[in-house]
């Protein structure tokens, strides 16, 4: 049975691949019901899949839709940054704020209850284009254990007024889903590393209409060697490891007072 994808890495699995999906239903029928829902196992948080828009308008869906922050919460040790998207009416953008409230919970009693030895960080990086709405999170809880985290995306589409697919992302960028391991795996294979299998696949649309993705990967330093993850970007050709600080380049960050990346 293959590894299953724990809720972070789920929680909008239009944006972010499903292990299962990924590697042996890689052709999945398109015809699913935009209504049917997954339930993953972890964190009990149900997810629906956005509805499919007829196609592109002449005038934008939702065009105030934007990004504000619900909540950023600092008490020098956990670090809790909740986006949402507002200005918006549509039930795709309130899908997305459900999603997102559903993480905020996980984790709320961090707060007030954070010490060195037990806290955790949820990081905003809130990136906005003419057209597209990208909300990407890290959540890292510690004593973290040498691991990266988890990162959560979504990608809303003000002209559609809709979530923007996984499969829209693939076709958007010109690519496939195991051309994007491909990818990884030669890039790891340089380093001396084994791939192992997928945990999850996320992406964003940059302002200039490409596609970046990000791989959290498993790995194996040896064929018996124990496995561990790792994330990667993926940028057109270029595939680079993620140092664990800022998934997203500062300069491509929106321009919201306070947000922790922005100030460490």
């Amino acid at each position: 049975m293959k590894k299953r994808v724990l809720a972070l890495a789920a929680l909008f699995f239009a944006s972010i691949i499903i292990l299962e999906a990924c590697a042996e239903n890689n052709s999945a029928d398109e015809n699913t019901e935009s209504e049917e829902k997954t339930t993953t196992s972890d964190f009990d948080v149900e997810t629906t899949e956005p509805e499919e828009s007829d196609g592109p308008q002449t005038d934008p869906k939702d065009p105030d839709a934007r990004i504000e922050m619900e909540k950023m919460y600092s008490d020098g040790y956990s670090v809790i940054e909740i986006p949402k998207i507002a200005g918006s009416y549509l039930s795709s953008a309130e899908s997305v704020n459900a999603d997102i409230s559903a993480i905020y919970k996980i984790f709320a009693a961090y707060e007030g209850a954070s010490s060195e030895e037990s806290y955790c960080r949820i990081i905003s990086y809130p990136c906005t284009t003419d057209r597209y709405i990208n909300i990407i999170i890290t959540v890292t809880e510690y004593p973290s254990e040498g691991s990266q985290g988890d990162f959560a995306v979504w990608c809303y589409d003000k002209a559609e007024g809709r979530q923007v697919t996984f499969k829209d992302a693939l076709e958007l960028a010109g690519v496939t889903t195991d051309g994007l391991i491909s990818a990884v795996n030669d890039h790891v294979s340089k380093e001396g590393v084994m791939f192992s299998d997928v945990y999850s696949i996320g992406f964003r649309i940059k302002k200039d209409g490409d596609v970046e993705f990000f791989a959290d990967i498993y790995l194996r330093e040896s064929e018996n060697g124990e496995e561990y993850r790792k994330i990667f970007i993926i940028d057109g050709n270029d595939v680079t490891d993620y140092d664990g600080q800022k998934l997203i380049p500062l300069s491509e960050v929106d321009e919201i007072s306070g947000l922790w990346c922005r100030n460490n």
